[in-house]
């Protein structure tokens, strides 16, 4: 509980400093790995199980392209098959809350992704990346949405 406070305490300190508007590179890209990491320590460590279902259920039947894994067709036993598994997946994953500190970690990445230095944005992409594998999916869904939204 110690350390939860502490990277509470220490988000909050970040986030008046307001490093993304820093015109140093290196000081925005640590900042932003910073912030990743204390958003990771709110966060039970985890692997997300609904990333390896659908893949696993492809790699059986040997597809490696992802042009032949796009080909499926809705009526594909393969496809319904990975949809079952999903469906199987979700009804056993844990829920637990999520603490707001969180979302403030989300926000200050998806601004490392604007960022102007492809280092900075690379960092930011890991970031989210990291905090995504460990969200439930319904948060995760919402996360990989609004990353999408950066680019319209």
């Amino acid at each position: 509980m110690h350390c939860f406070l502490t990277a509470s305490t220490v988000l909050e300190c970040l986030d008046n400093c307001k490093l993304s508007e820093s015109n140093q590179t290196l000081l925005r890209k640590l900042g932003v790995k910073l912030v990743q990491r204390l958003g990771l320590t709110f966060l039970k460590p985890k692997v997300a199980k609904w990333r390896f279902v659908l893949v696993t259920v492809i790699y059986q039947r040997g597809f490696r392209s992802l042009a032949a894994n796009l080909q499926f067709s809705p009526g594909d036993p393969v496809a319904q098959k990975a949809r079952n598994a999903v469906a199987v997946t979700e009804e056993q994953e844990e829920e637990y809350d999520i603490p707001g500190e969180v979302e403030n970690v989300v926000e200050q990445l998806l601004i490392g992704l604007k960022d102007k230095d492809t280092i900075v944005r690379w960092s930011a992409a890991k970031g989210i990346g990291r905090l995504t594998g460990r969200l439930p999916k319904e948060l995760a869904d919402e996360v990989v949405g609004s990353v999408l939204d950066c680019f319209r």
